[in-house]
């Protein structure tokens, strides 16, 4: 008996040592890819394994997850609630303020993979997207995704936003803001000269690699300045207001005998009424006004 019980203990411990020797990754959910690393800080930790979405595996302790979101994502700027402000682009009449959205994905392709320098990375691009870009910024995420870190905000406005804001003002260049703004032709012809020149300019961002895949860009029709605004809105009350004077004179020349014929009815009928009002003393022509005899 005294036999089995320091076996059993033993078994246990075992056991517990076991256990102790390793821990469990957290679970990504499905829209979560995970890079596993070993070790302890992170100068001495060195890539494990690719944890794919919804994988769940073990590792030594002490060991460290990056996760990063597999799928759709989009980055939105100039609009309530969105991940950066209002671009400004140089028409090539004035300064405007464009909004809107860029659909993309990142590139979670973690196989073995040699990039164009001859480095060999066994958690493909993936791995040296966070080795060299993400670690740095904090833009992993943990196994909850519904936590979106600031580091991946800031590098979204670095290597999206920042490529974003150099194309679109140099391809604003080439229009007037009246195009941008009134031509729907024109703004869909600048849309897409920005989303085919977009990826290469992400790409020499990020220092020659693809690591985000766009797969659309949408931009709102410009914000114009308050003082242009208001231009043309003083525009638009002389527009309306020479509109309401042709009107006028059109009425007038359709009057039996003319423009002239109704000018001169209309003055004797404003002369007509004001006397009758007593708001005035006109002396109609034509009408004889006795003077007061001298004293």
């Amino acid at each position: 008996m005294k036999i089995k019980r320091l076996l059993a203990i033993a078994a246990a411990t075992m056991t517990t040592v076991a256990l102790a020797g390793c821990t469990t990754y957290a679970l990504p959910d499905t829209s979560s890819v995970g890079l596993a690393y070993t070790g302890g800080s992170w100068d001495s930790k060195a890539y494990q394994k690719c944890i794919p979405a919804g994988g769940n595996e073990a590792i030594d302790n002490g060991g460290d997850t990056a996760y990063y979101p597999q799928g759709t994502r989009t980055w939105a700027f100039g609009q309530a609630g969105g991940d950066g402000p209002a671009i400004a682009v140089s028409t090539k009449n004035q300064e405007l303020s464009v909004s809107g959205l860029i659909t993309f994905t990142l590139d979670t392709t973690c196989t073995e993979w040699t990039d164009a320098a001859g480095k060999v990375w066994p958690g493909g691009p993936l791995q040296k997207f966070h080795e060299t870009i993400g670690r740095s910024k904090g833009a992993e995420f943990t196994e909850d995704s519904t936590i979106v870190p600031q580091g991946w905000k800031d590098t979204l406005a670095l290597f999206l936003g920042g490529p974003a804001d150099r194309v679109m003002d140099i391809t604003a260049g080439d229009y007037t803001w009246q195009q941008l703004y009134t031509d729907p032709v024109k703004a869909k012809a600048f849309t897409k000269t920005v989303a085919d020149a977009l990826p290469a300019q992400i790409k020499d961002a990020t220092g020659g690699d693809t690591y985000f895949n766009i797969i659309a860009v949408q931009i709102n029709k410009p914000t114009l300045p308050q003082a242009l605004l208001d231009e043309m809105q003083l525009k638009e009350k002389e527009l309306l207001a020479q509109e309401t004077e042709a009107q006028k004179v059109a009425f007038q020349n359709s009057w039996p005998g003319g423009q002239v014929v109704y000018q001169e009815w209309a003055r004797r009928n404003a002369e007509t009424n004001c006397l009758d009002s007593g708001k005035c003393t006109l002396v109609p022509a034509g009408m004889s006004v006795s003077v007061p005899a001298a004293s």
